[in-house]
């Protein structure tokens, strides 16, 4: 999928050293709020690598077709096709070894004389081309096409079955914390009835335990003094 590349609107006459003070300050963010805001745009453009005769050495263009206003109030397309429109064209070189790339060349060049593709031997043309209209594509594809109605599909799909896969997952868990707070409702009453059980033990144990050493004296002097009364 092509990317989505949106560029600000600024003054023609903006000098470089003005834009990169603009860019170190974030005034091009979408956060910056003091002062002018710089409106985006989304731009329609064409993308293409260009082989050359030399191996390891291809030509990357960037054409600019058109840009549209999609938000805000002068919604509108504007297409840049007057003549002498400019695009810019990148020569990179691939090192063979380590497969790094290194800028040769950057060239501002009229679309009429931006480099060609050569001819190879199978017919075609040594070109890879990309174009991209923000109009025709959305988050699935390109407007249309199957291929989009099977990411559409699969994206659904799989938005469900994370859907299913949450609700499982609070529905154990719910079930789960219900048997736990059971269990420790379970547990309480248990231990509960144990004291019960336990107090009880001791209360039984000590109306039948022998009297204390004190109360079984005085019971011995009592039963000492009782014939003495009688005579």
């Amino acid at each position: 999928m092509p990317l989505s590349i949106s560029a600000f609107q600024t003054p023609a006459n903006l000098s470089q050293a003005t834009l990169e003070n603009m860019t170190s300050m974030h005034m091009l963010d979408d956060s910056w709020t003091v002062g002018t805001k710089y409106g985006s745009f989304d731009l329609q453009y064409e993308h293409a690598v260009v082989a050359t005769h030399v191996r390891g050495r291809n030509w990357v263009q960037f054409d600019v077709l058109g840009i549209h206003m999609m938000h805000g109030h002068n919604q509108g397309k504007y297409f840049l096709d007057k003549q002498g429109q400019r695009m810019v064209q990148v020569l990179l070189r691939e090192e063979p070894d380590s497969r790094a790339l290194h800028i040769e060349e950057v060239q501002v060049v009229e679309r009429e004389g931006k480099a060609k593709p050569f001819k190879m031997q199978c017919g075609k043309y040594a070109i890879v081309k990309t174009e991209y209209n923000p109009l025709e594509w959305d988050f699935y594809g390109k407007l249309g096409t199957v291929s989009r109605v099977w990411h559409l599909l699969a994206w659904k799909l799989h938005e469900y079955i994370m859907q299913i896969g949450f609700a499982s997952i609070l529905v154990v868990g719910f079930i789960r914390w219900r048997f736990y707070q059971a269990q420790k409702r379970e547990l309480a009453a248990d231990r509960a009835w144990e004291a019960d059980l336990e107090a009880a033990a001791l209360v039984y144990d000590y109306e039948d335990s022998p009297p204390d050493y004190d109360e079984a004296t005085q019971h011995d002097a009592e039963k000492d003094d009782e014939p003495e009364n009688r005579t």
